[in-house]
């Protein structure tokens, strides 16, 4: 094991540690201009592509002394008080540092210094001094700042105004009133009044006129970024900074755009931040806007993004220590009470630098919103920062705006029945709403070829029924135009929803057309055929309504839970599709977005709202009060899964009418396994805030593969009390893989349920596969080769499992526990053993077990690296990883996991070419990064998700090999925001040697897989080959336990062989 922290190591970035601004609006690059984000950061994990020509790197130095809000405490009367000594030994250590740092390099750059949330320094350092800076004596530890990315997803300009349209039509139902924000208001008086909300974002446009500004364009024009303004602050922003200054981008290499200019001015030259403070407390007009959640909220405008290009968490984290402390005069009775962040990255980690910083925030009851994150339904994916405890990750929704579940139509008669289709127009045809056609349906088959005489004679002055597929939309549609039709419909040829048909940018063809679902073209078809006439109104007025879309979890809603531990993630859901809130440099005009960063600030609304109505209550109970009487969502009938919603969706009137809080606010179960079923006992706690006693009936409601006895608990007035209650986590037999356990705790009073408590857990089913005996049928080894290998194994667990085979390449010690760094440094991807064996002539698989489960192998990436003359450097490297991982793979490659083979000098030329275009361009331009013409050969990679074994398959005709002929390899695991960056396998550069030859090695014929049904034994038959190496045995089911823990799983096994 060992650990290179040199610069190849620090500028690795992987996804995981790649955030974005979560909304989408074709007003995303508007105003984007300037030094381009040219540094995928998703692909430098592996050697052979990192980072060539790289002067400065910026580091986070985080040092020994605790930050300050750690010995916070507050006073009788509820203020924060905070321990002077603490903040002078803090300015000491910090002081020290710096000069330590600078007597190492005069060019050590002071960039920002944090102690509130954590206690640190940036740093632009020479990348050479890294080493010397972490063995200061001061430092904690030091850490390569991750970098966040900015929004890529889009609206189209047409649906865009056609949305802006249909919003303006609807001023009595909003996203606001959807979740009780104007019960709120009128009927509580409950406005967010004298709460200050802070947006880290892009900025806020303050010349908007919903954000306090005048409302002309002319305002903004104006605007100088980088000066002073008279027009801000204003009445409604009131505050807030520029962190990096307009010329910063995360990615170029040149320097003059790595290094962060702050400035006073925070104005938004993106549109993102805009609209997410338009959400939150914006003024709207009734016309052009609607009012956000909490009205008369103060803003304050937190500016991590410059023009163009991403940020950084150095960055980010500066502006939550700003929060604490507003005008930096020591006294924090100024700091804000909300923090709205709309950005995040996938498979977010317990262990980030945020659930550290956000957790000092919490303790001056400074509460976040932050959105989940845009990936969609898939499993762990759910993003960091509001993967942080202390944070509340919001999903996102529908709300029931008309234009949300009301849609235009075309009409059919089909021989006088009337058939109403949900409209899906093509953006390269006139618009409907231009040339409504009326007229006969002809049916023209797939128009892939010219048309016969009589399909031209049919057709015209009609509209054409054609068959997708073949040829492009628009060849189909030239067809048509050209034998006189009118219009046409497209019949799609895959089952579900039809697609928006699309062809080049600014085509407009001079006819409309839509297309229409597979079933719905058969109809048509069918009456055709049968002699039916069929009568097409393509721009009917008939709307289609499907009211089931209200309160779906929209699509892109990134789903939990979080990843390595199973914490309930996101929390809870609010309106975040179709957004209608403040344009950019638009004057007062609005513009709606897509996004988990507009169901956020929907959030930090209602929060701001509760911190108005319930000051004293603690992050916890804040987060509670609003959990606890949250509306759970149904996909038609069935539940969303937690891990989507949360609790469900807020609703802002009745969290402010509680009268009562039950805590915690969610029980998570975990990451676990199971045999059959297990009990848990956990404590509910009520708080009772009214002046009378109550007493509520506990069950359990909502619930998959869990159950509870139902209990009683009465709470006297103005008092709290605790029940406990008793869940049972059960298996299921016709399942395997993943499995969720959920469950709302009901508190009811009589037959209404007043508050709920989500329970969620994940579980896999547990085996406890061993190895009984591997017995080699010969006097010993020095005359095995080729006798017969006996190996026993036994399932002593009801659930079927399965074990893996190969011969023993070497194992490795554990890392360190990361001790008081846990919150923010772990264990995973820790390198515990590697085997390989032969599954064919020429495939060979190489076994990697890490010693702790992960849920999702994205977190770890693999690298073996190959040696073919002996000087102990790369000539090849094998990775594995995801095809998107690697620039240029996702494009030749389906998405997967897979084991490339790069040939590595062409990978390392075509980065070293990469960076010197930058340079040569200044970090303006560069050409498309591609390692493909590197890629000697790629496999497929086998892994076990949730759990702690990845299998290479490697092609050995591809491998370059020794002089003696054999693989000579060195293997690495590699974790961002691990104790140790990389791990190598055994002693430091050691290299292994195996063969390519089957009969070479240890063992022959081991199977790919061995499985094993419930309470099974079995006995394998394989032949010895002529190596001395051990079997070893993975079990990918058997007993794990979390990296944070000291004890070993009972996953693998290294077997003797007996003779």
């Amino acid at each position: 094991m060992k650990m290179n922290k040199t610069l190849l190591n620090l500028l690795k970035v992987s996804l995981l540690g790649t955030l974005a601004l979560t909304g989408c609006s074709k007003e995303s690059s508007v105003m984007s201009t300037g030094p381009k984000d040219l540094i995928d950061l998703v692909e430098n994990k592996l050697f052979a592509n990192r980072y060539q020509r790289l002067d400065y790197a910026v580091v986070l130095v985080h040092l020994k002394t605790p930050a300050l809000l750690e010995s916070s405490k507050y006073d009788e009367k509820g203020k924060l008080i905070l321990d002077q000594d603490h903040a002078a030994a803090i300015a000491k250590e910090q002081t020290e540092a710096l000069a330590a740092a600078k007597a190492l390099t005069e060019e050590a750059e002071l960039l920002y210094t944090y102690k509130y949330t954590i206690n640190a320094l940036a740093l632009s350092v020479p990348v050479d001094f890294y080493d010397q800076i972490e063995g200061l004596g001061m430092v904690n530890s030091v850490q390569k700042e991750t970098e966040f990315e900015r929004p890529v997803t889009k609206l189209t300009t047409e649906e865009v105004n056609q949305l802006i349209k249909q919003a303006q039509k609807e001023s009595e139902v909003t996203s606001v009133t959807h979740i009780q924000g104007d019960r709120a208001h009128n009927e509580l008086g409950i406005t967010g009044k004298g709460i200050k909300v802070g947006i880290i974002d892009t900025g806020i446009d303050y010349t908007h006129k919903m954000l306090g500004g005048s409302g002309d364009p002319a305002d903004y024009r104006s605007v100088d970024p980088a000066a002073d303004t008279p027009l801000f602050p204003n009445a409604k922003v009131k505050g807030g900074f520029d962190f990096c200054g307009s010329d910063f981008a995360s990615g170029p290499l040149v320097k003059k755009y790595m290094i962060p200019k702050p400035d006073k001015n925070p104005i938004d030259e993106q549109g993102h931040g805009t609209h997410v403070a338009g959400t939150v407390a914006g003024i709207g007009d009734g016309v052009n806007t609607y009012s956000g959640v909490a009205p008369e909220a103060d803003l304050y405008a937190l500016k991590v993004f410059g023009k163009a290009g991403g940020t950084r968490d150095t960055i980010v984290i500066k502006a939550l220590e700003w929060a604490m402390d507003p005008n930096g005069d020591g006294d924090v009775e100024d700091r804000l009470d909300v923090l709205n962040l709309s950005l995040g990255g996938n498979y977010g980690k317990p262990q980030i630098l945020y659930s550290l910083a956000l957790k000092n925030l919490a303790k001056a009851k400074m509460i976040t919103a932050i959105s989940a994150g845009n990936s969609g339904p898939t499993p762990y994916i759910v993003g960091a920062p509001g993967t942080a405890a202390e944070s509340m990750s919001v999903a996102a929704s529908v709300d029931s705006r008309d234009s949300n579940w009301k849609f235009p139509g075309s009409e059919f008669n089909v021989g006088g029945n009337e058939l109403l289709f949900q409209r899906y127009e093509a953006t390269f045809t006139k618009p409907i709403s231009e040339a409504p056609a009326t007229g006969k349906l002809v049916y023209i088959g797939e128009a892939a070829t010219d048309l016969t005489q009589d399909q031209i004679d049919a057709l015209k002055g009609n509209i054409a029924l054609i068959d997708r597929g073949s040829v492009t939309f628009v060849e189909k549609f030239q067809r048509a135009i050209n034998a006189g039709a009118i219009a046409a419909v497209v019949a799609n040829n895959q089952p579900g929803t039809p697609i928006t048909m699309s062809g080049e940018d600014g085509m407009e063809l001079s006819i409309p057309g839509i297309m229409i679902s597979l079933d719905q073209g058969t109809t048509l078809k069918k009456a055709l055929e049968s002699g039916v006439e069929v009568i097409a109104n393509l721009g009917t007025e008939q709307l289609v309504e499907r009211p089931e879309l209200v309160d779906q979890i929209t699509s892109f809603s990134s789903q939990g839970p979080r990843s390595e531990d199973g914490l309930l993630k996101p929390e809870i859901t609010a309106p975040g599709y179709q957004i209608l809130s403040a344009r950019i440099a638009g004057g007062d005009q609005g513009v709606p977005m897509n996004g988990t960063s507009m169901s956020a600030p929907h959030m930090a609304g209602v929060m701001a709202l509760v911190k108005q109505k319930f000051p004293s209550l603690s992050i916890e109970e804040m987060k509670a009060v609003m959990m606890n009487r949250a509306k759970f969502l149904y996909n038609g009938d069935d539940a969303y899964t937690m891990s989507l919603q949360g609790a469900g969706l807020v609703q802002a009137y009745d969290t402010l009418k509680a009268d009562a809080i039950a805590l915690p606010s969610s029980f998570s179960l975990g990451q676990f396994q199971l045999a059959t079923s297990k009990k848990m006992k956990k404590i509910v706690t009520v708080k009772n805030l009214s002046a009378e006693e109550k007493t509520y009936t506990v069950e359990l409601t909502q619930n998959k593969l869990m159950e509870m006895q139902p209990t009683k608990i009465t709470v006297k007035a103005n008092s709290e009390a605790s029940v406990p209650v008793y869940l049972t986590v059960k298996t299921s037999p016709e399942k395997t893989g993943l499995l969720f356990h959920e469950g709302l705790i009901s508190l009811k009073n009589g037959d209404v349920t007043e508050m709920n408590i989500p329970v969620f857990g994940a579980s896999q089913n547990i085996t406890n596969i061993k190895a009984k005996d591997l017995l080699v049928h010969a006097t010993s080894e020095i005359d095995s080769p080729d006798a017969l290998v006996e190996l026993s194994l036994k399932n002593d667990s009801p659930n079927p499992g399965v074990a893996q085979a190969f011969n023993l390449l070497a194992v490795d010690d554990q890392k360190p526990s990361a001790g008081q760094n846990s919150l923010f440094l772990s264990r995973s991807c820790d390198l515990q053993a590697v085997g390989y064996r032969m599954v064919s002539e020429n495939l060979m698989q190489i076994g990697v077990k890490i010693f702790n489960p992960v849920s999702d192998w994205q977190a770890c990436e693999l690298s073996v690296l190959i040696d073919s003359n002996g000087d102990k450097e790369a000539d090849q490297e094998i990775g594995g990883l995801p095809s998107s991982y690697l620039a240029g793979l996702s494009q030749v490659l389906p998405q997967g996991f897979y084991s490339v083979l790069l040939d590595f000098p062409t990978a390392v030329g075509i980065r070293s070419d990469y960076e010197q275009a930058i340079y040569e361009s200044d970090g303006q331009s560069a050409p498309p990064l591609s390692y493909v013409p590197a890629v000697v050969d790629a496999q497929r990679m086998e892994v076990y998700n949730n759990s702690h074994l990845a299998i290479l398959n490697v092609n050995t005709q591809a491998l370059q090999k020794g002089k003696d002929g054999r693989i000579h390899m060195r293997v690495t695991t590699f974790n961002q925001g691990g104790i140790q960056y990389e791990d190598g396998l055994g002693l430091e550069d050691q290299w292994f040697s195996v063969s390519a030859f089957e009969n070479e090695q240890a063992f022959r014929g081991i199977p790919t897989e061995i499985a094993l049904k419930g309470n099974q034994s079995e006995t394998l038959e394989l032949t010895k080959g002529f190596g001395s190496e051990d079997l070893m045995i993975v079990y990918p089911a058997n007993r794990q336990v979390s990296e944070t823990q000291t004890l070993l799983g009972e996953g693998l096994e290294i077997i003797k062989p007996k003779y």
